[in-house]
């Protein structure tokens, strides 16, 4: 008999992924606090706003508006077919990923306290709240 089973990567891999990238984190944390990116970060702001235009605009605020105010609904569409087709466990460790996710989103953002950069888009300054760890990031990270 043929051999049905799919090559599935070991536990020991999930963990030096999870171990590298943590580390990646904690490195970059370390250098938003100390200062050290704030001149990459006006640079990068100000060669993405070189190639801005109005449809670009438009499709960038409908993904913003996407994640923020349409996530909730998300994650409760996304937990409900997870329950139908996998069970309360799955549903579960997803809807704890998620909240978890926003936990320490809030907790990493109050510790990093990183203001929006100021004097290079109005509208990013107006935004409002903290810059660093992007919530939008972290959670598009637990959810793919």
């Amino acid at each position: 008999m043929a051999d049905t089973s799919e090559a599935r990567p070991h536990g020991a891999t999930y963990l030096y992924v999870v171990f590298i990238a943590s580390a990646l984190f904690v490195n970059l944390t370390s250098l938003v606090v100390g200062g050290d990116t704030l001149g990459f970060d006006r640079d990068m702001i100000l060669s993405v706003r070189s190639l801005a235009s109005p449809w670009l605009t438009e499709l960038l605020l409908a993904i913003t508006f996407t994640s923020g105010r349409l996530a909730v609904p998300a994650l409760i569409l996304f937990a409900a077919a997870l329950y139908r087709r996998s069970g309360l466990r799955t549903a579960s460790y997803y809807v704890g990923a998620c909240i978890g996710t926003q936990a320490l989103n809030a907790i990493l953002t109050f510790i990093v306290h990183r203001a929006r950069p100021h004097g290079v888009r109005p509208r990013l300054t107006a935004a409002g709240g903290l810059a660093y760890p992007s919530t939008d990031a972290m959670l598009a990270d637990v959810i793919f």
